[in-house]
């Protein structure tokens, strides 16, 4: 399995370094402190995010008559050439678990092999309980899961009482990337018979782990930029002190090593003044990278 991801608390990052490593956060500022740790949201804050979730709405509002009339006319030409979707009907009929169901990828292939003739069901972590895809006309039922990624023995057991009840024979998992792991692992917990679309684990693991799979490049000697792995503050404090002998005026960027959908948003350049990046990305345990 791939590492976790970095730890974004400042209390885990201190329990984890070296005294070295603590001795340096506690000499920190009180205005570096505030930098790490998100302050509250003020009441004019959250009245900007409220006021911009409102105009979204609105917008949504607004263009429902539109999206509206699109619908009817796809509907109505559907009505008149009812060859719109000319699919060739699968020889062999199978029993087809399509998961990530908030995603559009997930509707298109559940209407895809719906089309071919064989029987679609859908699947999605909560709170999506009511997605789109589970609305769709080939999707016989709707599955709400755990997440694997913070309930991997209830997201297993969940998938294997589906694949039981329905008499799965094809897994197709149409997931966000942080979910990737645990689906490329998935049939070895399954029956011989129910195939799971997807990378092996072993493979997945390498791609889906950036520090990894930059390893795997420079083995294979091809260009790729350099990358370092740190598990806490004193290994890129660490960092930075071994290239102090190569003044080249590199810039690195830091990267959670697996993908983390609020901390890639987060761009950061090193090095910089203070080194107290590390508590400032969020994400889980585990391993973040530099990559120049």
């Amino acid at each position: 399995m791939p590492p976790d991801r970095l730890s974004v608390e400042a209390s885990t990052e201190a329990e984890a370094c070296s005294s070295e490593e603590s001795s340096f956060r506690h000499r920190k500022s009180a205005k570096t402190k505030a930098s790490v740790t998100s302050p509250e949201p003020s009441g004019s804050e959250w009245a900007w995010y409220r006021g911009k979730s409102a105009l979204a709405i609105c917008t949504l509002c607004a263009f429902a008559p539109l999206l509206g009339l699109m619908a009817a006319v796809a509907w109505l030409r559907d009505q008149i050439f009812q060859d719109s979707f000319q699919t060739k009907q699968a020889s062999k009929k199978l029993r087809i678990l399509v998961t990530g169901g908030k995603i559009s990828k997930a509707s298109a292939v559940a209407r895809a092999v719906g089309r071919a003739g064989h029987t679609v069901f859908t699947a999605e972590v909560l709170p999506y309980r009511y997605c789109h895809t589970r609305f769709c006309r080939y999707v016989s039922k709707h599955y709400t899961l755990p997440r694997p990624t913070v309930q991997p023995k209830e997201w297993l057991e969940t998938i294997q009482a589906i694949v039981a009840e329905q008499q799965i024979d094809l897994i197709i998992p149409c997931t966000a990337p942080v979910e990737s792991s645990a689906y490329s692992h998935l049939w070895k917990s399954l029956p011989a018979n129910v195939r799971v679309f997807a990378l092996d684990g072993t493979t997945c693991d390498k791609l889906d782990n950036k520090y990894i799979f930059n390893q795997v490049l420079a083995k294979a000697s091809l260009p790729c930029p350099e990358t370092a792995q740190m598990t806490c503050l004193a290994d890129a404090v660490q960092f930075f002190k071994d290239r102090e002998t190569k003044p080249d005026g590199k810039k690195f960027i830091v990267k959670p090593a697996v993908y983390d959908p609020k901390a890639r948003s987060e761009i950061l350049f090193l090095p910089i003044q203070e080194q107290s990046f590390v508590g400032s990305r969020r994400g889980g345990k585990g391993l973040c990278e530099l990559i120049s």
